[in-house]
């Protein structure tokens, strides 16, 4: 009578696992019937509380634009300001900015340099002065492109890359650029000319001075 009653407690205990197993699964079928479109129904059946958004969804679109080969360059110059022209100018093709984020003009232990990097490189820092609106001081996102020009012994100066890819999307116009605003529209049109006409740099500038425009 034990081995007999034992053995009907196992086979009702079977029926019930077998039972909970088969009501998950149909629970679960149902859920995925119900919201088959609808994101808030999780892998294992459950559903997602009213507000939340999968982290997977809220991640920004992620970047990585190697503009490197328009910055090679077996250019010398005694001339620092004439290289660091060429490489804004190629930058502004490209449709970004290019400040100076270090310079070592005067130094006789190390080398004389300077460092390029894309105006969006760096962190924002909040200031309690009241300064004049900035639209590139909000853009900032720790760009890491990078330019190095380097003065030789001879008294020349090369560039070199450091790192030539931006963590961003190219703007598709360059207003709104520090840099940039800093010329009058026409300037901007005649600089864009003589680039596209392969002038140097050095030269436009000082033709920009003569015009007086």
């Amino acid at each position: 009578m034990m081995v007999m009653r034992s053995c009907m407690m196992g086979k009702s205990a079977s029926r019930n696992v077998s039972t909970s197993t088969l009501k998950s699964v149909t629970a679960q079928d149902e859920c995925v019937k119900r919201h088959e479109s609808d994101t808030s129904c999780l892998n294992n059946g459950s559903v997602r509380a009213p507000g939340l958004v999968d982290a997977q969804l809220d991640k920004p679109p992620v970047y990585e634009i190697d503009t490197a080969a328009h910055f090679y360059t077996d250019m010398e110059t005694t001339d620092r300001d004439e290289l660091i022209g060429w490489a804004r100018a190629i930058a502004v093709k490209l449709k970004f900015a290019i400040v100076i984020g270090k310079s070592d003009n005067d130094n006789d232990i190390r080398k004389q340099y300077f460092r390029l990097d894309c105006e969006r490189g760096g962190r924002y820092v909040s200031t309690n002065k009241k300064l004049k609106f900035d639209q590139t001081s909000t853009r900032k996102c720790g760009c890491p492109f990078r330019l190095r020009g380097y003065c030789n012994a001879d008294k020349t100066w090369h560039l070199t890359i450091v790192n030539g890819i931006h963590n961003h999307e190219l703007d598709k116009a360059v207003e709104g650029h520090l840099i940039v605003d800093r010329l009058k529209p026409e300037e901007k049109q005649f600089m864009d000319e003589m680039s596209r006409n392969l002038v140097l740099p050095k030269n436009i500038m000082s033709t920009l001075k003569e015009r007086e425009i």
